[in-house]
């Protein structure tokens, strides 16, 4: 088993945009960066990025007002959500990505939250394998879909779909 890497993980700030727009923007999706750092700026989050040697490696959001997915809303208050843990694939099972959801989950508590969720494909089972090994639980909602439409870098609009299970992570101490 390979050393765990300790990454720096803190909040965006809007004169890293371009390093993220350079190193992670994988998916070439036009302009995310800089929605998420105005959607932070705004305070509806907290766009955590984890860095190595000064380089973004990693990311999250934290959603203080909680999900965004109708299906979830309904069933789910007070509870701070995560949105799209990502890791550089050549990084991935060295402890960045557990780092990044640590200091999430501090940040939930420390707002006030008792618990945090997430979304997990149902078809991706390493995820969810690192979730529930953290102590996140499937609160039994079933399965539904989350999706939408983005631009790409070249302009062309581009639709996903997934379908997933939501998590819950109890964050208070008895």
């Amino acid at each position: 088993m390979s050393t765990p890497l300790t990454p720096e993980i803190r909040p965006l700030e809007q004169s890293e945009i371009r390093l993220l727009d350079k190193h992670l923007d994988v998916d070439r999706l036009a302009g995310r960066h800089h929605d998420r750092f105005t959607q932070q700026q705004d305070g509806h989050l907290t766009y955590l990025i984890a860095w190595l040697d000064e380089i973004p490696v990693g990311h999250t959001m934290v959603r203080w007002g909680g999900t965004t997915d109708a299906y979830i809303v309904e069933r789910i208050s007070e509870c701070a959500h995560l949105e799209d843990l990502f890791v550089m694939p050549e990084l991935r099972s060295q402890g960045i990505g557990r780092r990044i959801l640590a200091q999430a989950e501090w940040l939930a508590a420390e707002s006030g939250f008792g618990r945090i969720g997430l979304a997990v494909g149902i078809d991706n089972t390493r995820a969810r394998a690192l979730y529930e090994r953290l102590g996140y639980v499937d609160k039994g909602y079933g399965a539904f879909e989350i999706g939408g439409t983005y631009m790409d870098i070249h302009g062309n609009r581009r639709e996903w779909r997934e379908v997933c299970e939501y998590l819950v992570k109890n964050l208070r101490q008895h």
